[in-house]
C-alpha cells in the first residue's frame, strides 16, 4: 500500500476504533492504540514498516495532538494536591524497578536477558 493509502486506513480506522472504544467508555487512545496494533505488521500487515518509516513526522505530529488532548483534561490543583506524592514515584520506582529485576536475574543466575532472548 502506498504512503497515501496508508495514512488513509490509519486516519479512518483509528477513529472509527476510538469511536468504538468511547462508545465502550474506555479511553479514544486506547482504540487508537489497538487499531495500530491490529493494522500493523504484527496483526494484519496492511500498514508496513516501510509505510511507518515514511509517515514517522505525521505520526509526530499526531503523538503531540494525542499528548495534548490528554493534558487538556488534567487540573492543574489537582497536581497540587498530589504533587509531591507523584514526584516521590516518579523518582523511586525507576530505581526500585531495576534492583528488583536484578534480584530476580541473580535468582535465576543469569545477569539478564540476553541480546537474541528479544529477538522474536
Amino acid at each position: 500500500m502506498n504512503d497515501i493509502g496508508s495514512l488513509g486506513v490509519i486516519l479512518l480506522l483509528a477513529l472509527l476504533a476510538g469511536h468504538i472504544v468511547k462508545w465502550l467508555r474506555i479511553p479514544e487512545v486506547t482504540g487508537y492504540l489497538l487499531a495500530g496494533v491490529a493494522l500493523g505488521p504484527s496483526i494484519l500487515g496492511w500498514v508496513t514498516a516501510d509505510n511507518v518509516s515514511a509517515l514517522h513526522a505525521l505520526s509526530e505530529v499526531a503523538l503531540g495532538l494525542i499528548l495534548f488532548s490528554i493534558g487538556t483534561v488534567f487540573e492543574f490543583e489537582h497536581f497540587r494536591r498530589v504533587g509531591r506524592q507523584l514526584a516521590t514515584i516518579t523518582l523511586w520506582s525507576p530505581p526500585r524497578s531495576r534492583r528488583s529485576s536484578r534480584r530476580v536475574y541473580s535468582l535465576r543466575g543469569s545477569r539478564g536477558p540476553s541480546p537474541s532472548s528479544s529477538e522474536g
